[in-house]
């Protein structure tokens, strides 16, 4: 009989710890960030998904000594194909894992914090990778197609965050007009 171990246990618990964690620190965060709480929140959970997905052990399990990659697979340079996405594949995956965070990037007010914030956000695929090839114990592999792809849904994300932003300020301004005709 095959048993099936899920590759990634932790994710749907820790991302659901940190969505109720975010209810309570989404306002603080919102503040500081000169945004809507609700994007604050949406930082949070997207931030405990990438975490979650990437830097924890697969099979949740630390093992002394257990195989891992040493150095990183820099062959695929390649951008992820729509293909991708209709076999659902890993590339596909890890390109819908950061268009939640560009989204919420994209619906923040436009300030060299939030441009930081975008800075610090591409930077963060690289430094999973480099942390997956240094740590060998979390069972993963250094490639460079998970930061093309990484970068792909961070791009999507926020092309999309800026346009539900530009739409939901448009239509606020038209009821606001409304309002202020009637």
């Amino acid at each position: 009989m095959l048993i099936h171990h899920d590759p990634l246990p932790w994710v749907a618990p820790g991302t659901t710890l940190f969505a109720i964690i975010g209810l309570f620190v989404s306002g603080p965060i919102a503040r500081a960030l000169d945004t809507r709480r609700l994007v604050g929140w949406l930082l949070v959970v997207s931030l405990a998904l990438i975490a979650f997905a990437t830097l924890v052990p697969l099979y949740g399990t630390f093992e002394a000594g257990a195989p891992g990659s040493v150095g990183c697979d820099l062959s695929v340079l390649t951008p992820v194909t729509l293909g991708d996405f209709v076999s659902i594949t890993d590339r596909a995956l890890n390109v819908v894992l950061f268009a939640p965070l560009g989204f919420a990037l994209g619906l923040m007010p436009r300030s060299r914090r939030s441009l930081v914030l975008i800075a610090g956000a591409a930077a963060l695929p690289f430094a999973i990778e480099a942390t997956q090839g240094l740590l060998p114990v979390l069972h993963r592999a250094c490639e460079s197609r998970d930061v093309i792809d990484n970068i792909t849904g961070l791009l999507v994300g926020l092309a999309c965050g800026v346009v539900a932003g530009v739409v939901v300020h448009r239509l606020a301004g038209a009821a606001d007009a409304s309002r202020a005709g009637a």
